[in-house]
């Protein structure tokens, strides 16, 4: 199940942030690398390192003793997936700054999708207000 590794990498962030730590390791997933690139390209972690054990290790970064990944919502669940169109996308999560969907062209954000005219799964949201 991808997702579940998805949730695992997620919370073990979040629970991370929560306990003020500099670095988590989670387990190896291509869909986890993916979604790590980008939440580092759009600056929620300062990055990544892989482990000879198959592990990959988080740089957690904070600023000003704050950090802007206390606000996770997965929208996706293994038993309940949820799957919008591009309209869909446009109106629910306009206001939203990070809107992870998985389509058939990869993961992306919410923006790229509705550029590309694709809908798919939304994975999860960050809300930063």
């Amino acid at each position: 199940m991808v997702n579940s590794f998805i949730i695992d990498m997620l919370i073990c962030i979040k629970n991370g942030y929560i306990s003020k730590l500099k670095q988590v390791s989670c387990r190896y997933n291509n869909s986890c690398l993916k979604i790590l690139v980008l939440l580092c390209r759009y600056g929620y972690i300062n990055g990544f390192y892989f482990t000879k054990t198959g592990l990959i290790v988080i740089k957690l970064k904070y600023h000003l003793n704050f950090n802007l990944f206390n606000s996770l919502e997965i929208v996706s669940l293994p038993s309940r997936r949820l799957y919008y169109d591009v309209d869909q996308l446009s109106i629910k999560f306009k206001k939203y700054p990070f809107v992870v969907v998985s389509n058939t062209q990869g993961i992306m954000l919410h923006r790229d999708a509705i550029l590309k005219k694709l809908g798919g799964e939304v994975l999860f949201y960050l809300n930063n207000f």
